[in-house]
């Protein structure tokens, strides 16, 4: 017991730091919202017509209702996230170890959106851990158990209802970890496989909400690609040119200056 806590010493005064953080900053945004009858309400009508992020949805009522739970939450799905980022790189020096706890708590509009945000955080930082979660168990678990690919496949359909971007970005994942495996072994993987398939079914548990129907048929615009006037180049345009300049913008204002540092 002694030997496991001085190995995660580090890990464990992570986890009480952002603990002290996530009890200190308040409800934000749409929180209030979430934590009143109008989240309940959206909850007893299942969402819908009102998007297919079960999962998120149901993380933000529950995080804005109850602050000890909220507080664990964060903290916990924070060092996750710290703990799979050595895992997944292999990375054991402490240096690096530090400078990752950094970078993930460094005051940022990305860390406002991310942690701060209680709503956002159950969309991005929930769907982020449960994602490299699934890719740590496909592309890193070298021996696999039955009981890893049931999680697998439970992770993979979980992840699909945080966010649409995401919800895209896993089956792009999973679509390629089927050809990596084929063309480095010669043969599917049962993994990569089921993860895909897992991927497949959350999306289709997302996308059947009738909010996306309304969209397509142009009856709603709730994250519909294009605004006004403008035509799929411009708008795919503006799409990438403002995650670049949110990027860049954090780079260089917190992040290069922390790895210099």
């Amino acid at each position: 017991m002694k030997n496991a806590i001085n190995k995660n010493k580090f890990y464990i005064l992570f986890f009480l730091a952002v603990s002290v953080f996530a009890f200190l900053f308040p409800l934000s945004a749409d929180d209030l919202g979430w934590a009143t009858t109008d989240g309940m309400d959206l909850l007893r009508n299942r969402f819908a017509n009102y998007n297919g992020r079960y999962l998120g949805n149901i993380s933000a009522i529950a995080l804005s209702k109850f602050t000890l739970l909220r507080v664990f939450t964060k903290s916990f799905t924070l060092t996750g996230i710290l703990f799979l980022i050595q895992k997944m790189t292999g990375n054991e020096n402490k240096d690096f170890l530090y400078l990752s706890a950094f970078l993930l708590v460094i005051p940022t509009s990305l860390f406002t959106q991310g942690f701060v945000w209680t709503a956002g955080f159950s969309n991005y930082c929930l769907s982020a851990v449960v994602m490299m979660l699934s890719l740590y168990f496909v592309f890193y678990k070298e021996d696999k158990k039955f009981y890893h690919i049931i999680l697998l496949f439970l992770l993979g359909t979980a992840g699909q209802l945080f966010m649409e971007t995401y919800t895209i970005f896993n089956i792009i994942m999973a679509v390629f970890s089927i050809v990596y495996f084929a063309l480095k072994n010669k043969k599917a993987d049962v993994s990569a496989v089921v993860y895909f398939i897992s991927t497949i079914i959350g999306a289709v548990i997302m996308f059947t909400n009738g909010i996306y129907g309304k969209v397509v048929a142009g009856e709603d615009t709730y994250q519909s690609l294009t605004a006004g006037n403008e035509s799929i180049f411009q708008s795919v345009f503006a799409l990438f040119k403002n995650l670049f300049s949110v990027v860049l913008s954090n780079a260089l204002i917190a992040c290069f200056p922390a790895v210099i540092f």
